[in-house]
């Protein structure tokens, strides 16, 4: 085998590449000759399990790159779904919130409409009314001009019926203007007025304020009934004390003088029983007093709870006609889109 290898060399000319390639496959083959192959096969199965195994690495990392830009897809995704659900949260509140107005409000709905009609229109008039003066104007000033060229021209023999002509569209400037400026207050008029409705909003305030001042002095009032039910029931209270206490001392007074003699001790006695019926009386008053003013409360009581039960009545009847209202509206837009 040297010797015709030798011989191949000697008869072409090959590259320093091709030598080599040559020479590493003449190594591999003498190897083989060794042992076998068997070297040879393990190594092929090492450069192939190397091969593999670089290949499985880059897959590795493209798969990590792509895991990257998916996980950061998925995070953008959350965080815009998680603003949309809040957006579509407030946005489900705020109708809430008008559906409410409209159902306890109609009526001023209903005018803040008009008013806000109203005033599309009148902007819609001012512009229309502006256009038609600027048209209006430039026509003027063509006239003007017109003008001033004829006087340039024959500044000698002017013409009396344009100076007139003149004068009357100017005149007629002036009342336009007066007209545009009318129509401007009346706009701003209309924008104060719409301006001064309040919205969902301060009504909802002025309503909580309301509900808080009538809470406080309500409480107020009640704190301020109780401490004068007190003060009267002691001022009663030390009356009755002072009574018993000006008794007490009377009866301990004349008792040793009642005592000294049988016609005292009997006088002592009858009127001791006059002092007993007296408290007897006193006593009956009380009770009589104290079972008209239960009768009363009973009576109050029952009076509220009928206003109670009315005020239940009516606030389903109110209910029953907003929602009555809205039929009666949605009816009436019908009838209009068909008609």
């Amino acid at each position: 085998m040297y010797i015709t290898f030798q011989d191949a060399s000697s008869s072409y000319d090959l590259s320093e590449e091709d030598r080599k390639k040559i020479s590493k496959h003449y190594t591999s083959l003498q190897l083989e000759l060794k042992d076998g192959g068997a070297l040879s096969k393990e190594m092929y199965r090492l450069k192939t399990l190397n091969d593999q195994k670089q290949l499985l690495t880059e897959m590795t990392g493209k798969l990590k790159t792509m895991k990257t830009a998916v996980q950061g897809d998925i995070e953008e995704t959350s965080t815009m779904l998680e603003s949309i659900r809040l957006k579509k949260q407030e946005a489900d509140k705020k109708l809430k919130e008008l559906e409410e107005f409209e159902l306890n409000d109609p009526e001023g709905v209903k005018e803040i409409e008009e008013l806000v009609a109203l005033s599309e229109s009148l902007k819609l008039q001012e512009s229309q009314f502006k256009e038609q003066c600027k048209k209006e104007l430039v026509q003027l000033q063509n006239q003007i001009e017109e003008t001033r060229k004829a006087k340039a021209k024959t500044p000698t023999e002017l013409n009396s019926e344009i100076i007139k002509e003149y004068e009357d569209e100017t005149e007629k400037i002036k009342v336009a203007r007066l007209q545009l400026a009318k129509k401007n207050r009346h706009v701003a008029a209309l924008q104060r007025q719409l301006d001064n409705v309040p919205n969902r909003a301060e009504l909802a305030q002025y309503q909580k304020r309301f509900l808080e001042l009538y809470n406080q002095v309500a409480a107020k009032h009640k704190e301020t009934k109780q401490y004068y039910t007190l003060y009267n029931t002691l001022e009663d209270t030390r009356q009755y004390m002072q009574r018993e206490l000006s008794l007490l001392n009377s009866i301990s007074d004349s008792y040793p003088e009642a005592m000294s003699s049988s016609s005292g001790k009997e006088e002592f006695l009858l009127q001791f029983q006059n002092i007993v019926d007296s408290v007897r009386q006193s006593k009956m008053k009380v009770e009589h007093r104290l079972n008209e003013e239960k009768k009363k409360r009973d009576e109050l009581s029952s009076t509220l709870q009928g206003l109670v039960e009315l005020q239940r009545k009516y606030v389903a009847a109110v209910r029953q006609l907003s929602l009555e209202c809205q039929k009666h509206e949605v009816l009436l837009a019908q009838r209009k889109s068909k008609s």
